[in-house]
Parts: structure tokens; C-alpha cells; sequence
């Protein structure tokens, strides 16, 4: 009797989240690179974004600390959410080593949206080479790793975080804020 309960509010609970969330692309990139700067990521996951409503807006665009970016500002792991508030979806698009993740789960909001423009800086081996030159190239790459990250500040609109920090031990010595257009606005030595 108590399997059966418990068989059956497993396959309930189940029910209910397929109805809810689903894990597919809609869109077949024929190939996609290993490894990607920020500009392809955001492409390939836009058009993606796109597929599940023409409303679709970034509301998350990062880099993960195992997959940091490399010295050409590429990095196998890029993960990037957007929000529909047309198909109440939040959209969560994984592009790892050559392959690229969908999951939509139904929301009723999505996050802050991140406002990209054309004039938004997406190509994160120039905002890398900015970052280099306001105090990271101090820092031997083999040494630390680089995560980049675009949030939307209320005050200063989209704005790029690239963080280093030393592997081991694991601490952040520096972060470098970018303005949405590529220029240093500060830089954080720690």
C-alpha cells in the first residue's frame, strides 16, 4: 500500500512537471564551436530566445567559474536566460563544449532584464583585452581564472563584470566593471 502511494505521487509529480517545464531547443544550430565568445553565445541563444516569443528579453548572460573565459575571451560554458512575458516562460539556454541546453519552465516574471542594444559591446575578447589593460594583465593567466557576466544596473543600464581569481587559493583578486559600450568604468583590486 505505502509503494503504491509513493509510486503513484512520484508519477504525479512527474505529470505535473512536464506540463510545466520542457528540455528542448527549438532552434538546430548545424555546429556550434567548443568553445564561444560572448557575441556567438548571445546570437545562437537569442534566436533560440526568439522561437519561444518575439518578446523574448536577456535577462541573465554569464560565464560559469569551472569554464572561465581564455585569453581570445572564449569560454566553453555560456549560460544565458531570457523571459517572455507573451508565453509567461523563462527560457534557460546552456552552451557547453558544443552543444547547446534548453529548459523553459512557465513564470509570470523573469528576472531584470538586461537592456541590449546593436551598440552593446558583445564581443568579450575586446572587453577582456579592456579588462587585461585596467590591471588584469598583472595577473599570470595560468594562475587565475576569468568569468565574465553582463547584469543590468538600474542607474548605469548593462553593464560587463569580468572577475579574476587565483585558483588555488580560491579568492577573487580583482573585478573590472565595463560600461555596455566596452569602456572601463572601475576597476576592484582586492
Amino acid at each position: 500500500m505505502r509503494i503504491a502511494l509513493v509510486l503513484g505521487l512520484a508519477a504525479a509529480a512527474l505529470i505535473l512537471q512536464t506540463t510545466t517545464a520542457s528540455a528542448q531547443c527549438l532552434t538546430k544550430p548545424a555546429k556550434i564551436a567548443a568553445s564561444l565568445n560572448g557575441k556567438d553565445a548571445y546570437a545562437l541563444a537569442k534566436a533560440e530566445a526568439l522561437k519561444m516569443g518575439a518578446d523574448s528579453v536577456p535577462t541573465k548572460f554569464t560565464t560559469l567559474l569551472d569554464n572561465p573565459l581564455d585569453m581570445q575571451g572564449k569560454s566553453t560554458n555560456w549560460d544565458l536566460q531570457f523571459f517572455s512575458a507573451s508565453a509567461k516562460k523563462l527560457l534557460m539556454i546552456s552552451l557547453e563544449k558544443g552543444a547547446m541546453t534548453c529548459f523553459a519552465i512557465a513564470r509570470e516574471s523573469g528576472g531584470r532584464p538586461i537592456a541590449i542594444t546593436d551598440a552593446t559591446m558583445l564581443d568579450t575578447k575586446l572587453l577582456l583585452d579592456a579588462a587585461q589593460a585596467a590591471g588584469g594583465s598583472k595577473h599570470d593567466p595560468k594562475t587565475v581564472t576569468i568569468t565574465a557576466g553582463l547584469v543590468q544596473n538600474p542607474r548605469d543600464g548593462a553593464l560587463w563584470y569580468l572577475s579574476y581569481e587565483t585558483i588555488t587559493p580560491k579568492k577573487e583578486v580583482l573585478t573590472v566593471i565595463l560600461d555596455s559600450t566596452g569602456k572601463v568604468s572601475n576597476a576592484f583590486v582586492k
